[in-house]
């Protein structure tokens, strides 16, 4: 453990790490407008943009916390912070898609180091006593820029550029270092990490395949020969890896967690929860601006009827979720979240401002009532000695949500007769897919996780 002064400065250290990606995250679907128009990106470009950091960030996520093992939280910090800041650096100067993108996908790489890595410095930093004060702390923070996010977002788009929203997350790194550097934190001896090479490549190649052909087909195609023998091998590499892995006890993901009913049960409902957080923090942030001609200021202003509720619900939840149980919580969160995105599509479709942001409320309840308890009975419920590789699995199959989502609305989008018929129809989607989020909830979860704590 370290002293009072140094304890303090990893936690503001930490804290800025939960800046840079909170704000990183709640900030792109508002820009998105100004840089198509900056940059002439695509609609598979803009996908790409955010999928690009979803995807590196679920498939390094097991990895990353591997390599905080074997280099130290401090190592792995500095690692992460440096890297994502020079990420932003590189976004905030692009001059077109490619490098844009790229930056992205290296953002996602650092911050798959920099995730495991800043909680793993809060309990280094901290005497088990003094841990629950500093993750609120942390976790606060991190509520707090959600909120605001959007509308920092807005502002930067409108009155200074896109791009100074990204190139802040550069003097906050070098700030976040510094802190942690000037702390007197111990380094922890750098030890080899256990890698399982083929698994790590399989998994990859997996889901990029998957990947990259669900967000290329609406650019070219659904009889391009490349998108589907990249599905291909994107499948049968996924087929690979799971068994080899249900072979092996060493594999970067214990598969056998996935036969614990409730663990399943509460990575789907995760699963589809990041399929519909994805989209309507994304999508109603564009619509906003090219169909509702609202300003980005005023778009970001507009989400507010999402994060508010989001952040009272999630509250509620943290009391309530022993007495309330997890089968009613994920139900009534899944319904809320279907209901919430059903009424956003008709608010686009009929170009109501206003329909849109009452769909918002119930939408950001559910995902309020679903995020923090689903996780953790997605970890609580499974053996302490797999509770690392719950925790990564469940956090990639969440982001993995996310990239389907944006997949399956670009999909549709580029199908459809219209933008609005497009909103509705994906939308729509989104609501059937929470609606099976609560049947899967209804029929698998108990009313009661004596495990989960």
């Amino acid at each position: 453990m370290t002293d009072q002064h140094s304890s303090g400065r990893a936690l503001l250290a930490a804290t800025s790490a939960m800046a840079m990606l909170v704000l990183d995250s709640s900030i792109v679907g508002v820009m998105l407008p100004s840089m198509r128009s900056d940059l002439d990106l695509t609609a598979t470009d803009q996908t790409w943009t955010v999928s690009a950091y979803l995807l590196t960030l679920a498939v390094l996520l097991p990895i990353g916390g591997r390599v905080v093992d074997a280099v130290g939280p401090v190592r792995g910090f500095i690692a992460g912070m440096a890297g994502f800041a020079i990420a932003s650096l590189v976004i905030g100067v692009a001059l077109g898609p490619y490098e844009l993108i790229a930056a992205r996908a290296i953002a996602g790489v650092a911050a798959a180091v920099l995730m495991p890595a800043t909680l793993a410095l809060i309990f280094a930093a901290f005497p088990p006593d003094g841990r629950a004060r500093s993750m609120a702390i942390y976790t606060g923070s991190g509520q707090a820029l959600v909120t605001v996010g959007p509308v920092v977002g807005g502002l930067c788009a409108e009155f200074l550029s896109w791009r100074v929203g990204f190139l802040i997350n550069v003097p906050v790194g070098v700030l976040g270092i510094g802190l942690l550097l000037s702390s007197s934190m111990p380094r922890s001896p750098i030890t080899r990490p256990d890698w399982d090479l083929f698994g790590v490549l399989s998994l990859s190649a997996g889901l990029g395949g998957v990947s990259f052909g669900l967000i290329q087909m609406p650019a070219w195609g659904v009889g391009s020969p490349i998108i589907w023998m990249s599905m291909a091998v994107g499948v049968i590499s996924i087929v690979v890896f799971v068994r080899r892995g249900l072979r092996r006890g060493d594999s970067i993901l214990d598969l056998h967690v996935f036969s614990d009913r409730i663990f399943a049960a509460s990575v789907v409902v995760l699963a589809c929860l990041g399929f519909a957080m994805t989209v309507l923090t994304i999508y109603p942030a564009i619509s906003l601006q090219t169909a509702l001609s609202l300003s980005p200021a005023a778009a970001g202003a507009a989400l507010l009827p999402l994060v508010a509720p989001l952040l009272i619900a999630t509250r509620w939840a943290g009391r309530h979720f022993n007495d309330v149980g997890p089968r009613r919580i994920a139900v009534w969160g899944s319904v809320a979240i279907a209901v919430g995105a059903a009424v956003v599509g008709i608010g686009l479709a009929a170009d109501s401002t206003v329909t849109l942001c009452i769909g918002l409320v119930p939408a950001g309840t559910g995902i309020g009532l679903l995020l923090s308890p689903m996780t953790t009975v997605a970890v609580g419920t499974v053996d302490e000695s797999v509770r690392g590789q719950a925790s990564g699995s469940s956090a990639m199959l969440r982001q993995l949500g996310g990239i389907i989502g944006l997949a399956v609305f670009g999909i549709i989008t580029s199908a459809a007769s219209s933008a609005g018929v497009a909103n509705a129809i994906g939308f729509g989607v989104t609501a059937a897919v929470m609606l099976t989020a609560a049947v899967v909830a209804g029929r698998m979860l108990p009313a009661r996780v004596d495990r989960t704590h």
